[in-house]
């Protein structure tokens, strides 16, 4: 049936209802809104399906520079947005957000072809990341070093780089209070370049078997009070992350 007609006889029905109810008693007055149900699901909508990844957010932008976002899609969940009809294909660019001991690491996918029907949902699944990963297993996915402490000790700890204590990410303080954990980022270089400090007074020294902060890497350690302990350290590249998605 004609669209217009359709809608035009549903209005010409709510008119009749109100009109018939609109002097009745008014503790018999019929819910018209139990009667029907308008749909908000008319037109064209695409639903991304990130079921491939269970542990990894997906951004979807529109643009190959990765400026206009057009979804947010959840770890193994679906996420529909509406959309003009393309039937001779629409792109999409997915960036994949990788949570690596409290940072966000991107990974930018390949692009996504995708017819798009008009008046319907169209369905778009998003490539498994591990999948896409095995293509460049080496490759670094940011420039930047982190460095996550442990404090098991009752003391604080504050981290220098020279003389000047640098702020722990995502708080507005340099100091990490006993029986927290702490995240730093750092720039690549010689581990001779900082200085772990308990209660900003007494020297904490750094494990004898590291040497050099590297560039695309997270260094975990772990303080019991007295010693620095590196329990690990991961590369920043698929390979490194395989774990993590």
């Amino acid at each position: 049936m004609n669209k217009r007609i359709t809608g035009f006889i549903l209005c010409l029905f709510v008119i009749l209802v109100f009109a018939a109810c609109r002097d009745t008693d008014p503790d018999k007055q019929i819910d018209i809104s139990t009667w029907f149900v308008i749909s908000s699901e008319e037109g064209t909508r695409i639903r991304f399906n990130n079921s491939n990844n269970k542990k990894c957010a997906v951004l979807i932008y529109s643009d190959s520079l990765r400026h206009t976002k057009i979804a947010e899609v959840k770890a193994g969940e679906n996420e529909r947005v509406p959309s003009d009809p393309n039937p001779s294909g629409a792109s999409f660019y997915p960036t994949y957000q990788i949570k690596v001991e409290g940072v966000t690491i991107p990974y930018d996918g390949d692009v996504i072809v995708a017819r798009i029907d008009e008046d319907k949902t169209n369905v778009i699944t998003i490539p498994s990341l591990r999948t896409l990963a095995g293509k460049e297993p080496d490759k670094n996915l940011i420039t930047e070093t982190y460095i996550k402490i442990q404090n098991n000790g009752s003391s604080s700890l504050v981290l220098r780089k020279g003389n000047n204590e640098l702020f722990l990410e995502g708080a507005y303080s340099t100091i990490l209070n006993g029986g927290e954990t702490g995240l730093y980022k750092i720039s690549a270089g010689s581990v001779s370049d900082y200085s772990l400090r308990e209660n900003t007074i007494y020297p904490v020294d750094f494990p004898g078997n590291i040497t050099v902060f590297s560039a695309a890497y997270i260094y975990l350690f772990r303080f019991d009070g007295t010693t620095l302990v590196l329990q690990k350290q991961i590369k920043l590249t698929p390979a490194g992350l395989g774990e993590y998605f």
